[in-house]
């Protein structure tokens, strides 16, 4: 099944809906995108041995988990300069931050912000100018005004190790889309994860499979080729 979820002129992708091996997708582009910055946490599990027993735990810079930002734009179409997924309908979601020195106000906020409070690849946003719980709202907040105030969340990561072999399936509903970076988590039914990874929750986000990221796509194949996946999951944090 195809749809799209494009509105007042802003871009979002054709998406895709299946269970466990294709799902569904959509993301909003507000601004340039002249570099892609791999999130430190993603760096850090790329460089790990893996095969130890998975703990959730936070990568929060700074152990902050949630701050607020008031952007200015010039007017209240201008882009803020984030590429946001737009799937869950609680919460927004950055697939990518425009790159430094492209002057919009991510950018000239990050430039200025200290380390624990610049907002980043991977976060979530969790309010916009008071409105929260309904993504669909906080996306209509960020372009009914110049001045928007969002609270950011720092995403919380775990690691889960599934052996697929004589499970037939994750047991998974996933939903993901060209311009998005990973596999969000719609429903669990029966399978490896129920099993074997029964922390795993409704909403919960697959940002890596055996050390593929990036893009939907590349995570999907790293998981239907292998018997055993090491996943990188993202969850947001309570507000």
């Amino acid at each position: 099944m195809f749809c799209c979820c494009a509105d007042n002129g802003d871009h979002a992708n054709e998406a895709v809906f299946a269970k466990t091996s294709a799902a569904m997708t959509a993301a909003e582009d507000n601004g340039p995108l002249l570099e892609e910055v791999q999130p430190q946490f993603l760096k850090e599990a790329a460089a790990s041995t893996g095969g130890k027993k998975p703990v959730v735990q936070s990568i929060n810079p700074g152990d902050i988990s949630t701050f607020s930002v008031t952007l200015s734009k010039s007017t209240p179409d201008a882009p803020l300069g984030w590429h946001l997924d737009v799937l869950d309908t609680r919460l927004l979601y950055i697939c990518r931050i425009a790159g430094e020195g492209s002057s919009t106000p991510i950018d000239l906020y990050n430039a200025k912000a200290p380390e624990n409070k610049k907002i980043l690849q991977g976060d979530y946003v969790l309010e916009v100018n008071g409105s929260a719980g309904a993504s669909g709202r906080m996306r209509e907040a960020i372009k009914a005004s110049n001045e928007v105030s969002v609270k950011i969340g720092r995403p919380i990561t775990f690691k889960k190790s599934i052996y697929k072999a004589g499970e037939g399936s994750l047991g998974l509903d996933l939903k993901y889309g060209a311009g998005g970076v990973s596999l969000l988590v719609e429903g669990i039914g029966p399978g490896a994860i129920q099993k074997q990874a029964p922390e795993v929750e409704v909403g919960d986000r697959i940002v890596m499979a055996n050390g593929a990221h990036g893009t939907p796509e590349a995570l999907m194949q790293a998981i239907q080729e292998a018997t055993l996946v090491e996943l990188l999951f993202s969850r947001a944090p309570t507000m």
